[in-house]
């Protein structure tokens, strides 16, 4: 996909009912939708396989050639823009209508915000601008957190890996013996390292372990 639009479906995955809703189609393996627009010169086809990959093509009405200008880097001018722009709004409506935000993608993540959200009807927050992965979720009683899930490399957990992770911060009693073992569950990273513990989402604690401390922060979130 070109770079004009490859920015558009990131941290988005589709919803396939809705992209039948929306008027795609089958076709072999793909949903495939098409649309016409800058008055009728041009033909989108909006592509999305079965592994989830957006594909984005822009067609020439009158030739019934591929518009390759839409995607060269090197294309510059009023006209070229004003297409990839109208191109550009079409594929922004379809992400509001039929795709949800999916920063995070590793399974164990999705237990938890499974788990939070099954049990507690907490949904992540967003807060930050400048850290758009970074998110909260909070009791609503309190307000008060009760975990934080981010992305953040392995080595500022002080692990010898610079691939990044991602983590949940969840409070922890500072009164009772603490979990931290500095090989699957560390002291909380940007949080108070006495009563907030870290856990890389990989499958080193067990789904059901996590969920006895995920508990266990909910209940320390709570109005005092």
């Amino acid at each position: 996909m070109s770079k004009y639009f490859s920015d558009v479906f990131k941290n988005y995955s589709p919803i396939k009912s809705e992209l039948l809703n929306y008027g795609f189609c089958a076709n072999k393996q793909n949903l495939v939708f098409e649309e016409k627009f800058f008055d009728d010169q041009f033909k989108i086809r909006v592509i999305v396989d079965n592994t989830n990959d957006v594909d984005v093509k822009i067609f020439d009405e009158f030739s019934g050639e591929e518009y390759i200008l839409a995607y060269a880097e090197s294309a510059t001018g009023k006209f070229v823009g004003e297409v990839r722009l109208a191109a550009e709004q079409i594929l922004l409506k379809i992400r509001g209508k039929c795709f949800e935000k999916t920063i995070f993608k590793w399974n164990q993540t999705q237990f938890v915000i499974d788990h939070i959200k099954k049990t507690y009807g907490s949904e992540l927050e967003f807060l930050w601008e400048k850290f758009p992965d970074d998110s909260i979720w909070r009791r609503q009683d309190s307000k008060k957190w009760f975990g934080l899930l981010m992305k953040l490399p392995k080595s500022k957990l002080g692990i010898d890996d610079n691939s990044v992770a991602e983590v949940i911060d969840i409070r922890t009693n500072p009164e009772e013996d603490s979990p931290v073992n500095n090989k699957t569950i560390f002291e909380g990273y940007h949080m108070n390292k006495k009563s907030w513990i870290t856990i890389v989402l990989d499958g080193s604690v067990s789904d059901q372990k996590l969920k006895e401390l995920i508990d266990k922060s909910f209940v320390l979130a709570a109005k005092k």
